[in-house]
């Protein structure tokens, strides 16, 4: 791929000499010496900025989507991100280089005055991270619109500072901040890249300015480093930390030696090191014996004249007044990436980030044997052997071992074939492709299976011999592909009639058991497997032996096929069978009459996605005996009738009403049963923790009734008593192990605010024991709701490190916490090994995020988020501000090879928060994994009928990702359709989460419209509706808009989801405030009307479109006036009968993806309405080191936007718990047995 800057591609330059010139148009000089870039002599730069038609002057209500706003304050300055951007002298618009700004002087009069323009982003430290951009609320995937929406493009008011190699005068470690900053009279801006036109401009200043914030940087971490070791240094490995390797990001090549000996360069450095010198003695005394700098201060005294052109006015104060965040000061020191040995293998040459390599002990563990069968020993067939002769036969026709030219064959052999024709066109694509393509020739050209039986049939009159094979699939063709080991093979649950003719030769198969780990990664011709693969399910996992007894059992003596006998089983499941007791069975599950079940009937269903629920009254069979129809009684929803009054009724998805309405339904309807109690009281809320579980109160004749008017009471319906017991003893056998058993000893990492174990802990299946997490802030707020956990608020990394080192018995120091209250006391030990049962987490996303405009090719933190991890190009190339090329789907192959090779079977799904009771859209990918002989955990079923549908993620190899679904697939044909995602449940809406809370509204400050008559009454009439009204505008008041203390709840919960919210039973609530913003934000947000309303209940929920036009954003239209679509929903209202799209880190109106105003109130949601989102208890404390307000509470919208919904996590706790029940069950079972067999004493 060429450049998009051509001057500097990585082919034709290394390195360069060029005269430094003042003037708009550089000049170059002809390089004569090897590995010197040559200019192209035809390139003309641009030498005035063109100013764009969208572009917006900086102004000190600038709006910019995602900034947290702090106080009015003349010292606390916003800092931002220029990128794109262009250095110009103010009244001309030429272009001049960015060294020129080195002698800016604003308090001068005859100083030049200069400007810049570009793209301005939020800046909220290294790792503040934006939530992922979900579909948009029509339902549109509004992905692509937003992967090509520009931020906002301004034009800066006068330069006033520019400000590098600022050096940190903290007590802590001394530091150089290696940014250039430039300063305006509203805000401090870090530049980032430069725009095409103006990057000649710029990259000679940048090779010096890095190679200076290299010396010194250098210098402080190794006082002993001299000038040969530094120039060795510079050349980029897979040890070279991020400061070094951005070279080639920007340069397309390293730094070089030639660089550092340019005039020009030792020059500035030279003349810049006297300058720091001069600012801080503590550097100077740090400095003043390395060997480098010494060789470096040693020039000539012609440089020592140059640099005096070079030097630039010494600061007073540095660029990050605004970043008293302790918070976001934390975060912005990054550790390498520190993994064991077996994960380094497998991330190399994927990941361009280092990575520390650690636990050599473990190396011998993780690396398998590998004994290659000999060179040449192999005896092999060319689809032509001259004798071909049974032996053995065990049935007619049908033989246990063949000889092929003097090669015996035996059921149960590895064997590899010739390729022929695979039926499976997709399949057949993905093996030709580039990415399928393996370092093992034996993958590329031949096929493997195993034998299961051989036989003998006549074709045409002549006797063919055969054997049924079952498939395995190298793994450079599954999902996998260019992450595979050379040599793992896969079974696949096919199989084939295959003639002896295809056999090549036997396959040196290693089949691993127990603890064995894999072989090294070499290519060979000894192959390994343990695992299926499963391409419609996306699951690599093991059989256990039972399971394939089972089905081998299943077929005829010498017909023995494990996938033969699992087709006929899934045959078996799919087909009605009847009862001997009357009644009719289909996937295992049995169906009588008075059974309440799930109908997929789609002219019966009240709402999309919803499922009817009937009660069968009798089964219509035909002259054979065959079930043709069921007959049931309709369910109504309560929820859905209209009430009868203007009082607010509470909302239980959980509640029913009996009808008289019967239908005749097909068996292939039926989807599931219901269980439905008339219980009351405490009885029935413990029955309605359950999934699948209901209660009915009333009764009427039909399902169509006006108001809850026509309902009567009801205390009982008939039930089918075994199906009845049965469930009741699936219970109770739960709770019976999960008391003996005791939950699993949890460790989270990424563990956020705690939204993860909250939802698990819920489940019962797990105690969480240790929690790992980086931000002081969260790490604060886990520890206060989960006082019994062990938290370390450290990194990852250093944490891994320090619990191998510990391990390996060398004692390494003790690491403190990141929170400056506990740096004086050490962290805890780790848990060793053994004493964790089950490690989670959920890594927020972050840079490929699509609300992320800054994503980078090499930014290690695009391994994290739903349609960045299902798109995001691992090892891509930047191209703009895309990423080209790379492995596709590359962090997702990376996790599932990882797991494989340590060990876990392991399956994965994109799972729908909103399907599962949060009210909100939020996507996200779920992970399981399981060790080797564990059941696997499944994933949950979707539970509410959410109106934004899921869809199918091509997968890289040509293969689906499919939804979770409960409708029941018939056949292995099966499409997309089969998986629809109806749900027993009516959706969670915003109303439904936060009705109960409080209500307030924002004073509007007026101060571009003036207030009106109807203006004054409707604030008149809004207190009298005891709604008061608080100052939300930017100042430097500790009060916060809103309740800043508890406050008591308007009323008594008003649905399901609000009681369970409110478990603890306290009579008042916390955060429920709002962050301030600028008054023009503020004008605005008070001024977005509150539609739908009696007056107009056609109309949508409004956004920025239905501004008064004197309001309205320029940004958001277009030069010919039109809206642009990528503003849609900015300055939106929530729609409180739906859900709150995806939550947000960074809540502001302005926020792309994310409608944030209260649906009914002026004012965008509060603290706690967004927690409500997410699912946390109102108990649940949000906590904050930092000491200024408007930090504190953007750390808490972080964390509630960082954390996983807590109704998601409860229900993948249910499936961890249907896992664990299993699997003790089946210890149970071989104890008991262990026990029949012993001798009595």
């Amino acid at each position: 791929m060429i450049p998009a800057r051509a001057p500097l591609e990585g082919d034709i330059s290394q390195n360069y000499k060029r005269r430094r010139s003042l003037s708009p148009t550089p000049t170059w000089e002809d390089a004569n010496e090897p590995n010197v870039p040559v200019i192209v002599s035809n390139f003309h730069p641009d030498t005035r900025y063109d100013i764009p038609e969208d572009e917006i002057v900086e102004s000190d209500d600038l709006d910019v989507s995602g900034e947290t706003v702090a106080e009015t304050s003349s010292d606390d300055a916003p800092v931002r991100i220029l990128t794109d951007f262009s250095v110009y002298e103010w009244h001309t618009r030429h272009l001049v280089n960015v060294a020129e700004l080195l002698g800016l002087d604003s308090e001068l009069e005859d100083t030049i005055v200069f400007g810049a323009s570009g793209l301005v982003l939020p800046y909220a430290g290294e790792d503040d991270d934006n939530a992922e951009m979900d579909q948009d609320e029509t339902g549109t995937d509004a992905s692509s619109e937003l992967h090509d929406a520009e931020p906002s493009r301004v034009k800066l008011s006068q330069i006033l500072e520019f400000n590098v190699h600022f050096i940190s005068s903290s007590p802590e470690p001394l530091h150089i901040d290696p940014k250039m900053y430039l300063r305006t009279a509203y805000a401090w801006y870090i530049l980032d890249r430069p725009a095409d036109s103006y990057y000649i401009y710029f990259v000679d200043y940048w090779i010096k300015h890095r190679l200076l914030h290299l010396v010194i940087h250098t210098s402080l971490q190794d006082r002993t480093v001299d000038l040969k070791q530094f120039i060795g240094l510079l050349h980029i490995t897979p040890e070279s930390p991020d400061s070094v390797a951005c070279a080639y990001r920007f340069l397309y090549r390293e730094l070089k030696q030639q660089d550092l000996e340019c005039d020009d360069v030792k020059a500035y450095i030279q003349a810049n090191l006297e300058d720091v010198y001069g600012q801080n003695s503590r550097l100077r005394r740090a400095l003043s014996h390395v060997p480098l700098v010494a060789s470096l201060r040693g020039i000539d005294a012609q440089a020592k004249k140059k640099a005096k052109k070079c030097v630039r006015k010494a600061e007073k104060t540095g660029p990050l007044k605004r970043l008293k965040d302790i918070e976001k000061e934390v975060l912005q020191h990054r550790n390498k990436t520190v993994v064991t040995p077996i994960v380094a293998r497998i991330a190399s040459g994927l990941f361009k980030q280092t990575l520390r390599i650690t636990g050599k002990s473990l190396e011998a563990n993780e690396i398998g044997s590998i004994e290659s069968t000999p060179d040449g020993t192999r005896l092999t067939h060319q689809t032509d052997p001259s004798l071909i002769e049974w032996i053995d036969r065990i049935a007619p026709n049908h033989y246990r071992t063949v000889r092929l030219d003097g090669v015996l064959y035996s059921i149960g052999d590895p064997v590899i074939v010739e390729k022929g024709e695979d039926r499976n066109a997709t399949r057949e694509r993905n093996a030709a492709s580039s990415s399928a393509r393996s370092r093992n020739r034996l993958a590329n050209q031949k096929w493997f299976c195993e034998i299961c039986y051989m036989f003998e049939k006549v074709e045409n009159g002549r006797a063919r011999k055969y054997f049924h094979g079952r498939w395995l699939q190298h793994g450079s063709q599954t999902l996998l592909q260019e992450t595979a080991h050379a040599n793992g093979l896969f079974y696949l649950d096919e199989c084939d009639d295959l003639p002896l003719e295809c056999i090549y030769s036997h396959c040196d198969l290693q089949i691993l058991r127990g603890d064995e780990v894999e072989p090294v990664d070499e290519p060979g011709e000894r192959f390994h497997t343990w695992l299926t693969w499963d391409p419609d399910a996306c699951s690599l996992k093991n059989v256990h032996e039972d399971a394939r007894s089972s089905r081998l059992q299943a077929c005829k003596p010498w017909k023995r096929c494990y996938s033969c006998g699992l087709r006929s089983e899934r045959k078996k499941q799919c087909a009605w069978t009847l009862l001997p007791d009357g009644g009719i069975s289909r996937h295992n599950v049995d169906y009588h009459i008075n059974d309440c079940v799930y109908l997929s009937t789609s002219h019966l269903q009240a709402k999309p996605l919803l499922y009817e629920i009937g009660q069968i009254v009798d089964f219509r069979r035909d002259e054979q005996g065959h079930v043709r129809k069921i007959k049931v009684r309709r369910f109504g929803r309560h929820d859905l009738v209209p009430e009868s009054s203007d009082e607010p009724r509470i909302k239980d998805d959980r509640r029913l009403f009996l009808t008289a309405d019967t239908v005749n339904v097909a068996p292939e309807d039926i989807e599931g049963k219901a269980f439905i109690t008339c219980a009351t009281g405490k009885r029935r809320e413990d029955w309605l923790r359950h999934e699948d579980h209901f209660y009915v109160d009333c009764v009427s004749e039909s399902i169509e009734i006006a108001t809850t008017d026509e309902l009567q009471p009801l205390s009982s319906i008939p039930r089918c008593e075994p199906c009845w017991k049965e469930r009741r003893a699936e219970l109770d056998t739960a709770h019976r192990l999960l008391t003996a058993r005791g939950p699993l000893r949890g460790l989270e990492l990424f563990a956020g605010a705690g939204g993860l174990s909250t939802g698990l802990e819920l489940a019962g299946f797990v105690q969480t024991r240790w929690a790992v997490e980086f931000s002081p802030s969260a790490a604060l707020t886990f520890q206060r709701n989960h006082p019994e956990a062990v938290v370390y608020n450290q990194d990852t990394n250093l944490l891994l490190k320090h619990a191998i080192e510990t391990a390996e018995g060398r004692e390494p120091q003790p690491l403190a916490g990141l929170n400056s209250r506990s740096k004086t006391r050490p962290l805890p030990p780790m848990p060793t090994p053994g004493e964790v049962d089950f490690i989670f987490g959920g890594p927020p996303c972050q840079s490929f995020s699509l609300m992320n405009h800054h994503r980078s090719a090499d930014d290690i933190r695009n391994t994290l988020n739903v349609t960045g991890l299902l798109s995001f190009p691992l090892h891509g190339e930047q191209s703009g501000r895309k990423v080209v090329n790379g492995i596709k789907m590359g962090v997702v192959k990376f996790i599932v090879r990882a797991l494989v090779c340590l060990g876990y079977q392991v399956h994965f799904k994109v799972l729908q928060a909103g399907q599962y009771g949060a009210p909100q859209s939020r996507r996200r990918v779920i992970f399981w994994g399981a060790k080797r002989g564990l059941p696997l955990p499944k994933f949950p079923m979707p539970l509410h009928s959410f109106p934004k549908s899921m869809h199918l993620f091509k997968l890289p190899t040509g293969d689906v990702l499919y939804p979770v679904t409960r409708a029941v697939t018939s056949d292995e044909d099966s499409t997309g359709d089969d998986y629809r995602q109806l749900a027993p449940l009516l959706p969670v809406t915003v109303d439904n989460a936060i009705s109960d809370l409080p209500a307030f509204d924002w004073v509007n400050p007026y101060q571009v419209l003036c207030a009106t008559h109807k203006d004054l009454k409707e604030i008149k009439n809004r207190h009298a509706d005891s709604i008061p009204s608080f100052d939300a505008v930017t100042s430097r008041d500790d009060d916060l808009p809103g309740f800043n203390k508890p406050e008591r709840y308007a009323c008594p919960p008003l649905s399901r989801y609000q009681t369970w919210i409110r478990r603890n039973g306290a009579s008042k609530v916390d955060h429920h405030y709002t962050r301030r913003f600028p008054p023009s934000t503020v004008e605005r947000v008070c001024n977005v009307p509150m539609w739908p309303t009696r007056e107009h209940p056609d109309k949508q929920y409004p956004d920025h479109l239905a501004l008064p036009e004197k309001l309205r954003l320029k940004r958001c239209y277009g030069s010919d006036g039109l809206p642009l679509r990528h503003y849609r929903g900015i300055y939106g209202r929530v729609n409180g009968r739906g859900y709150f799209l995806t939550a947000m880190t960074t809540v502001s109106p302005s926020s792309k993806g994310g409608r944030l105003l209260h649906p009914t109130q002026k004012r965008i949601v509060s603290v706690r309405e967004c927690a409500r989102a997410q699912g946390f208890p109102d108990s649940y404390q949000f906590l904050s080191v930092n000491e200024r307000i408007p930090d504190k509470v953007a750390d808490q919208y972080r964390q509630i936007g960082n954390a996983v919904p807590v109704p998601l996590a409860l229900v993948l706790g249910r499936e961890l718990g249907k896992a664990l029940v299993e699997y003790w069950l089946s210890q149970e079972q071989i104890e008991q047995g262990a026990r029949s067999e012993s001798p009595e004493v």
